[in-house]
């Protein structure tokens, strides 16, 4: 086969060369546009890192996060299958939530009708037979009677930890559910980016829910330190994220679980 000699203008060559140039620069450019939206997104999706981003931080089937504490959070609430769900509500030291919606001493399972005849997590003789007990026996936790061994409800101590560890965000449409409710990000170092919502389903009393989309109590495994008829739980709103408040041990309230 013969070879053809092939000539190129001066004029030719040159602009040859632009175009190259053109091209090059052209493509370098597109390179560069694309690497900030990528890094965008992964920024984004590290802002909420969830349990979900990997297989293996789960337990029996239920999803948990590490925030750097002393327990791991689950992501849901008891009888809920995603986060932004109220789940079901239950009276402290219950297992079961009232089918009628019913909260009150008439049909709370601890006692005999009335709180001054408290069945069980008793200290002050005025409220039932005293047994001292201060701490919600694993037979009576509803977490893991429901989610079984190795979920359990979080003590008094271990929501004050969180309160102290993480920084809350009131967040008014959670990934456009049309969810209300507070974002709590961990502030431990190495696990900024680790997070859980936290729903405002708010609670029951009598037959009544109140202040849905506003408020939510969260029960803890702690009796009160005040009142037997009480108990320790979490209180969160949009001005509020108290650790460390009692509310009357027939509330139907939400249960978030903790695990090791």
């Amino acid at each position: 086969m013969k070879t053809q000699n092939i000539r190129i203008s001066k004029g030719g060559l040159l602009a040859l060369v632009m175009l190259v140039l053109l091209c090059s620069v052209g493509a370098s450019a597109k390179k560069k546009k694309s690497k900030a939206p990528v890094k965008a997104i992964a920024a984004a999706r590290a802002m909420v890192k969830t349990a979900s981003a990997s297989g293996s931080n789960t337990l029996n089937g239920h999803e948990f996060v590490d925030l750097g504490l002393s327990v791991k959070w689950a992501t849901c609430n008891v009888g809920a299958t995603s986060p932004e769900q109220s789940g079901d509500f239950y009276a402290w030291g219950e297992k079961q939530p009232h089918a009628n919606a019913h909260y009150d001493w008439d049909n709370y399972s601890l006692c005999n009708g009335t709180y001054t005849k408290l069945t069980k997590y008793v200290n002050d003789s005025r409220f039932g037979k005293v047994d001292g007990k201060k701490q919600l026996e694993a037979a009576d936790d509803v977490a893991t009677a429901k989610w079984g061994e190795g979920w359990r409800m979080p003590t008094l101590k271990e929501l004050e930890e969180l309160e102290q560890n993480t920084e809350s965000m009131w967040v008014s449409n959670y990934k456009k559910t049309g969810v209300s409710g507070l974002l709590v990000r961990s502030k431990v170092k190495g696990y900024e980016d680790r997070s859980i919502f936290l729903p405002a389903s708010g609670f029951i009393f009598g037959t009544s829910l109140s202040s849905k989309g506003e408020y939510a109590i969260f029960w803890s495994s702690t009796l009160s330190p005040d009142k037997d008829v009480n108990a320790m739980g979490l209180k969160m709103s949009r001005e509020s994220f108290d650790s460390h408040a009692d509310y009357n041990r027939v509330y139907g309230a939400c249960v978030r679980p903790v695990t090791k």
